[in-house]
């Protein structure tokens, strides 16, 4: 078992020498850097298809970072005006190229990237979408609940998790991830609330009643003082807790921080229920990092 720890130690020490080491040298004219990297994914922005039945396109803002293999990821949950512009930003990144030289500072890990995605519609298909500013995210409002223009989607799957209660008959201990879309209104009302993806048939359902009865949200607001509607997609973990208490968390998926941070056990990582152990492919961690640093000292 101590033979075991020490050969992971000098694994990682090994990586993390090595990406330092290369940081730190030449090649300044092949590196990519946040700065190129986000010019990059400007560059591959699409405007998405299912957005033109939405009818409003305007600025979303997102927060790039890069992991300690170079990978750039989403460093926070996303707050757009409909599901598509998420999408297409997460798939964007999802392919965007590797840092080279690893970031040190904390100016250096972060950059704020925003897409107008008005900018990206042909001018064509223009006339009949509404371009906004930058919005300001709903904020879910219920008692005992407290929630910011960052978290208002969390705070709501929660208020709807604490209204289902886990049958007694249900003996199942495995989770379930769950796929909802609903729209918060320019009036902050619940509507259009549909389950999308549920394999337990009490669990829907019971999204469903407590949905109908959801209390009214801050609306979100562009050009200062306009609220306009959101649509929102997500995707939930729910688990079974004690005394028949459904317990909830975000899903996040490769895209996102949680999974690229650098692993424990370079064995595999699991955050969710439905995704393989694996870091960033079909192979094991230790092979896929391997990979990542012979790319990165190519």
């Amino acid at each position: 078992m101590g033979s075991y720890c020490f050969r992971r130690f000098l694994f990682l020490l090994f990586l993390s020498v090595c990406s330092g080491a290369y940081s730190r040298s030449g090649g300044a004219e092949k590196a990519w850097n946040l700065d190129k990297v986000s010019e990059w994914v400007l560059e591959h922005i699409r405007f998405p298809e299912e957005a033109y039945s939405f009818g409003m396109a305007g600025e979303e803002q997102m927060c790039l970072s890069v992991s300690w293999d170079g990978k750039v990821f989403l460093a926070s949950r996303l707050n757009t005006l409909h599901p598509a512009y998420e999408q297409e930003k997460e798939r964007v990144v999802a392919n965007a190229p590797r840092c080279t030289g690893v970031s040190q500072g904390m100016e250096e890990a972060y950059r704020y990237v925003r897409v107008d995605f008005y900018q990206y519609i042909p001018e064509s298909r223009r006339g009949k979408m509404m371009r906004v500013s930058l919005h300001t995210p709903p904020v879910f409002r219920a008692k005992g609940i407290r929630s910011s223009y960052f978290d208002g989607r969390e705070a709501y799957m929660e208020w709807l998790c604490g209204r289902i209660r886990v049958p007694e008959a249900f003996s199942g201990s495995i989770a379930d991830t769950v796929s909802v879309q609903y729209t918060v209104t320019s009036e902050g009302k619940v509507k259009d609330f549909a389950v999308l993806r549920c394999k337990e048939e009490w669990l829907g359902s019971g999204l469903e009643r407590a949905a109908r009865k959801s209390p009214k949200w801050k609306p979100a607001t562009a050009d200062r003082y306009r609220t306009v509607d959101v649509v929102m997609r997500d995707r939930m973990v729910f688990r079974p807790g004690s005394g028949g208490r459904l317990l909830c968390q975000a899903y996040e998926g490769g895209v996102y921080r949680r999974d690229a941070a650098m692993p424990e056990d370079y064995g595999g990582i699991v955050y969710n229920p439905d995704r393989n152990p694996v870091y960033l492919s079909g192979e094991s961690f230790h092979k896929d990092a391997l990979r990542a640093l012979d790319e990165m000292l190519k």
